[in-house]
């Protein structure tokens, strides 16, 4: 009853779920309260997306590839206009974001120099204009466009950004230390996904039961004490269990 469940076969179902990957066939993760958890079963259905993404890369190149990518990933999204009976969650299983999947395998290559991006891709007023695009779908488009279109137009303009942000980095448009900082938040970043869900709601219980006023300066100090506590939990959740996870993983492959 303490996570929110009357009955134990209940909570015994959603975290088999969880261990079988298969999470974001329900609302499990969420009723686990750590709602982030569902896309785990995303990413396991990604990798194994994997395959033919790499056959097609290798067979036709990128622009055929994200031809087929595309079209995939629009039907399935579409789907629900023709067949009424797909689970409600239908949008959140592999093929519906396989075009932003493909879309970070393309920006890897090109940031490790095995292609060479069109200029587009890193433009600040291509970004802009994606930006604008992805937010006016979500927020004025009717259904079933905005259900079809929203996500990957947010997508590829994080495709966008991130390709320009690449590209001002190496510019030397953004400070060093900005950098350096940010790179730190990256090293623990999937585990700062995982954990910061439950740690920013303890927090705020905390604060909440300790009766403390509603002001801004407690707004902001508030703010500040939850991302504190969920980089300090994410960077120890890094090191006692991710670090270590990854250095079995290399003992095992070898």
């Amino acid at each position: 009853m303490r996570f929110g469940y009357s009955d134990l076969r209940a909570l015994v179902a959603d975290l088999a779920l969880h261990v079988t990957m298969l999470q974001n066939l329900t609302d499990a993760s969420s009723r686990l309260r750590n709602a982030p958890l569902w896309t785990l079963a995303l990413e396991e259905q990604l990798y194994l997306l994997y395959f033919p993404l790499l056959w097609l890369r290798r067979s036709f190149g990128w622009r055929t590839t994200l031809a087929v990518v595309s079209g995939v990933c629009l039907a399935w999204r579409a789907a629900p206009l023709l067949l009424v009976d797909l689970p409600p969650l239908w949008t959140a299983l592999g093929p519906a974001r396989w075009l932003e999947w493909a879309l970070g395998a393309v920006a890897v290559e090109a940031f490790v120099g095995r292609i060479a991006l069109p200029k587009v891709a890193m433009s600040l007023s291509a970004l802009v204009a994606t930006a604008i695009a992805a937010v006016l779908t979500t927020l004025a488009a009717p259904e079933p466009l905005r259900g079809i279109a929203s996500d990957p137009l947010f997508g590829i303009a994080f495709f966008v950004w991130l390709n320009t942000a690449v590209r001002s980095e190496r510019d030397g448009l953004v400070p060093g230390r900005l950098v350096s900082l940010l790179a730190r938040v990256g090293v623990i970043s999937y585990s700062l996904y995982l954990v910061h869900v439950p740690l920013l709601s303890a927090t705020r219980l905390l604060v909440v039961r300790a009766g403390l006023p509603e002001s801004l300066g407690a707004i902001l100090m508030v703010g500040t004490l939850e991302t504190g506590v969920a980089l300090s939990g994410a960077w120890l959740f890094y090191r006692l269990i991710e670090s270590r996870a990854k250095r079995w993983s290399r003992t095992a492959a070898v």
